[in-house]
């Protein structure tokens, strides 16, 4: 499953989180591209994981502008830490 203390994971939780708040994707929407991203990470390669906006956008469940718009709170939300 997930490692809570990977730094990807978290950042693909917190844009699935705001992207969910937004109303821009339900949690079916998230679950799937979560599973896409496992199915398809990396194996023991050196590639990145998938981003979760990518994969949503991919998938049909997200704009390019709705991932604008997470990206954009995903960035005030880092300030206020």
């Amino acid at each position: 499953m997930y490692d809570s203390s990977d730094p990807e994971v978290i950042i693909s939780l917190r844009f699935g989180e705001i992207a969910i708040l937004e109303g821009f994707i339900t949690i079916s929407a998230l679950e799937d591209a979560l599973e896409e991203q496992i199915s398809n990470g990396p194996s023991g390669e050196h590639k990145p994981w998938k981003k979760i906006g990518e994969i949503l956008f991919n998938m049909g469940y997200i704009s390019i502008e709705q991932i604008e718009i997470v990206l954009a709170e995903m960035a005030g939300n880092k300030e206020k830490l």
